[in-house]
């Protein structure tokens, strides 16, 4: 699905474009069979209840194929996200974390689609609450 069309709102029934969280769902969906509830709100939901509330908050913690959330977009220097308390944020967005530093995910039309992001020193970091695997 690599340079797929990113569509807010996209449809859950074709894969001809995505948001973050469809396209999430339809990896999982033809991966393993699994079938992700539809906004990344209700996946970090999964998540959580998956791991009783225990999750990953370092992202260089995570493994491979590990979901990630992020909050929401608010610079990319590290003082626009000073003193903010995570653990409150409203999820915003979700990616699949693939190691090595990298996130495949798709957030906008002008970035391109599904595409894959470095983490470390970006507005990725800066962003990121949480984390989990769909597995347990």
């Amino acid at each position: 699905y690599l340079g797929t069309p990113y569509e807010f709102g996209s449809s859950r029934s074709d894969t001809s474009t995505f948001d973050c969280s469809d396209f999430i769902r339809q990896a999982f969906l033809d991966g393993i069979g699994l079938k992700l509830p539809g906004d990344s709100r209700q996946q970090g939901d999964f998540i959580k209840k998956k791991h009783d509330g225990e999750v990953i908050t370092d992202w260089r913690e995570l493994k491979r194929g590990d979901l990630m959330f992020f909050m929401a977009y608010k610079g990319y220097q590290a003082a626009n996200y000073a003193g903010i308390d995570k653990s409150s944020e409203t999820i915003r967005h979700v990616g699949l974390y693939l190691g090595n530093g990298q996130v495949l995910h798709t957030y906008s039309v002008e970035s391109g689609g599904v595409k894959v992001n470095n983490i470390a020193g970006t507005q990725w970091e800066l962003r990121f609450l949480f984390g989990g695997s769909v597995l347990k």
